[in-house]
């Protein structure tokens, strides 16, 4: 290609100290947009062009099929040709080479054998289940499938499970697993975590095929290290030999799929496992302002687990990030539609903004609020919240109450089963018109189970007939009687639903899901009971909502999803929603003593922003139904104060949020205008460090909306006060404290000015 400096040109030092590392194994530590896809294809180029190594001799893996091909395309630029034998692929490509060119030999795969994806995997594992009697009802076989993976992932083997003792869910898994083994073998057929776990047992156990592996491959790199799980880890191990060079590229401070098997420890312990290992840290970003890299820089410091870096930028300037503290969350979704809507007028593409959150169903109040504001917008990662398939089925009940609607009702009686198939919803239908109405006139006659019988009904399905129909006369009956919320809930538990989704190996995120089905009810119908023509509105709502068009059409629209379905993405202005204490850091998270994978998460989350990052918090929140105080994230108090600007809603009340919060969403759900162009809604600074005047604060001055500081929790505001003298009682919201209950005349508070 011409001399070495063509190669590094551009390069900053640390990159250049990467691309250029002579030999032996070496931590490449690449910070968020420090540029780590440049190093590695130039590091390729490097060893084939100035170290004049043989293509065949380098294999470099990675996680999608994307970046593979990403950066097989810029390797080929720089080269100028196409580096022959080469191996850039991922980590399920290079296992599943590594078998086709072993297939046939002893305790390999025999030769053409299929590799099946995972809808195919999953058929003959519901195969291999009902072989074995497990009741696909009552243990899902797609989360029997899971469990069993992420084990083989972390180098497990599940038939072991029985004679081991473990919990009976597992022992059926395991179970299950064996017959499941035995066919996809006896068909020649291998699966995805085959294509990782068969090579490594090769290698472990052949001398003879591991010594041609190890003298081939003279250079391995691995990309996103941080990702890899211990079965990669071990497979990449296998392959190195005496003379191997291994460099592997990864960012401790962006591991966040710990739930999927992934090892930080692998960053970790990666010098204690290759002593004299070389560390090179690209810290210089070529994403973010500086603003932005020290507020998320100031927050991840206070993990524990990490090598440590610092990340900072040549570009000056840079807007301060901020922190809004909203009323609720329906005041969470109105601040953040306002902003996008100003940030649009000002000229920003819908495409460069996105909305980051902690779980799927935070996505229902912004889908909401854009909807009705007309901001196009898009789902990334997951089905709008309204198409969610426990959304749907609740909402299949509902309308079952106010139509005969054979979709509906077919939805309705599949989950949980109730032996209500295809035949007889025809009969019924072909009898009565529809299933529903057949259903509807046999529960009104004096002998129900007759009627069902006149309309050509089979004797199995009478059961689970009847059961529907009594529940679903019982259900019509609380119209009028409950509010729209209470009546959603309602069906939830009375169907049977809610006990089946705990049966779910993900039956506490659909339960969350569910929530926020039961919280925008109860917003949408407030306190009015809830009658045919509310029910009816609500899921034309709901149908409006979902639009493909408006939410997952592809002309670049805001991006609405998960943090992790943003990894390795970024956006001219990012807002992180739902900085709250349970929530973000998640409660199980918390539980778990997972709170460094969180604060991690957050860190990726602000490190997609380019130019503006924008965090938000909700005092109130309806969760399982009911509404709650929320206490703010840790997170935003971790943050260096000199790097964020925090705000809340001027002298907002819980109670006027509960309020707003129902007013907001009657049933014609008027909507403020938006913004015009440069406006920002009015906003009281709050410093989170401020100290107070120094002397008491005399109770008489104590009133919702006073700005206090108090010893021990800092900076807060009253939001709310009870009796007077010294009974007084106070509620505030604390910056970094959450909310507490405190005694006036024993507080010590001081006034903040």
């Amino acid at each position: 290609m011409g001399p070495m400096s063509q190669l590094v040109d551009g390069l900053n030092s640390q990159q250049v100290l990467a691309v250029t590392h002579a030999g032996g194994p070496c931590l490449v530590l690449a910070g968020a947009g420090s540029g780590k896809t440049r190093v590695i294809t130039r590091r390729i180029a490097w060893l084939v062009d100035e170290r004049a190594e043989d293509p065949a001799g380098i294999c470099a893996v990675t996680f999608t099929n994307r970046a593979a091909a990403e950066m097989r395309a810029r390797v080929r630029a720089l080269l100028g040709r196409e580096p022959e034998g080469l191996w850039l692929l991922t980590f399920h490509a290079m296992g599943l080479r590594l078998l086709r060119q072993v297939a046939g030999q002893p305790g390999a795969p025999r030769p053409g054998f299929a590799v099946s994806d995972r809808a195919d995997s999953l058929g003959t594992w519901r195969q291999a289940q009902a072989e074995a009697g497990v009741d696909a009802h009552e243990l899902s076989p797609n989360a029997l499938y899971e469990a069993c993976s992420r084990a083989r992932n972390r180098l497990e083997d599940p038939r072991a499970w029985d004679r081991e003792g473990r919990p009976w869910d597992q022992r059926a898994a395991g179970r299950v697993f064996s017959l499941y083994r035995d066919a996809m073998q006896g068909r020649g057929v291998l699966d995805f975590d085959d294509l990782l776990e068969w090579p490594l047992r090769l290698l472990a156990c052949n001398p003879d095929l591991t010594a041609p592996w190890q003298s081939r491959f003279r250079h391995l790199l691995v990309d996103e290290y941080q990702d890899t799980n211990r079965l990669q880890y071990r497979l990449v191990r296998s392959l190195l030999g005496p003379e191997s060079s291994l460099m592997v590229v990864g960012d401790e401070d962006q591991s966040i799929y710990r739930w999927r098997g992934a090892e930080l420890a692998n960053v970790l312990d990666f010098q204690a496992d290759f002593p004299g290992a070389t560390v090179v840290r690209l810290e210089q970003n070529y994403r973010s302002t500086q603003p932005i890299l020290r507020a998320a820089g100031s927050l991840v410091a206070h993990n524990r687990e990490r090598l440590g870096k610092a990340l900072w930028t040549e570009e000056p300037g840079g807007e301060k990030p901020q922190f809004m503290l909203c009323a609720g969350e329906r005041q969470e979704a109105v601040w953040v539609a306002k902003q996008i809507a100003c940030a649009l007028a000002e000229g920003t593409a819908a495409s460069e903004v996105a909305v980051l959150y902690r779980t799927n169903a935070q996505s229902r109040a912004f889908e909401e609020e854009f909807a009705g504001r007309r901001i196009p917008f898009r789902v990334l990662g997951g089905p709008t919240f309204f198409r969610r398939t426990e959304v749907k089925d609740l909402l299949s009940w509902a309308r079952l109450l106010i139509a005969d609607d054979d979709t509906a009702f077919v939805r309705a009686a599949a989950r949980p089963v109730r032996g209500v198939g295809p035949v007889t919803v025809s009969s019924l239908s072909q009898r009565a018109g529809s299933a529903a109405a057949a259903l509807r006139q046999a529960m009104a006659s004096s002998d129900p189970e007759a009627a069902l019988r006149g309309f050509g009904c089979l004797s199995r399905a009478l059961p689970g007939l009847l059961s529907m129909g009594r529940l679903t006369a019982e259900l019509r009956a609380a119209l009028g009687e409950v509010e729209l919320g209470a009546l959603i809930e309602r069906i939830l538990h009375v169907s049977g639903y809610a006990d089946f989704l705990r049966a779910q190996q993900d039956g506490e995120e659909r339960l969350g899901n569910v929530d926020e089905l039961i919280a925008s009810a109860t917003e949408f119908g407030g306190s009015a009971l809830a009658t045919e023509r509310s029910v009816a509105a609500f899921i034309d709502r709901a149908a409006l909502v979902s639009d493909t068009d408006l939410a997952r059409g592809s002309g670049g629209g805001v991006s609405l999803m998960t943090i992790h379905a943003a990894k390795g993405l970024e956006f001219h202005t990012v807002f992180v929603a739902g900085l709250e204490e349970g929530l973000f850091p998640h409660a199980s998270s918390v539980q778990e003593g997972q709170v460094e994978e969180e604060r991690r998460l957050c860190y990726v989350a602000m490190t997609r922003a380019r130019r503006r990052l924008l965090l938000s918090a909700a005092r109130l929140r309806r969760v399982r139904g009911q509404e709650r105080l929320q206490q703010t994230s840790r997170f935003v108090g971790e943050i260096d104060p000199v790097a964020l600007d925090l705000h809340e809603d001027p002298v907002t009340t819980v109670a006027r949020a509960a309020q707003g919060s129902r007013r907001s969403s009657r049933r014609d759900h008027p909507r403020p205008s938006p913004a015009p162009s440069g406006a920002r809604r009015a906003t009281r600074p709050v410093n989170p460090h401020a100290r107070g005047t120094g002397v008491p604060a005399p109770l008489a001055a104590l009133q919702p909306g006073t700005a206090i500081f108090h010893p021990k929790f800092g900076p807060g505001r009253i939001f709310e006060t009870q009796g007077a003298g010294d009974r007084l009682k106070l509620s505030v919201s604390f910056t970094g404290a959450g909310t507490k209950q405190l005694i006036a005349r024993f507080a010590k508070l001081q006034l903040l000015t």
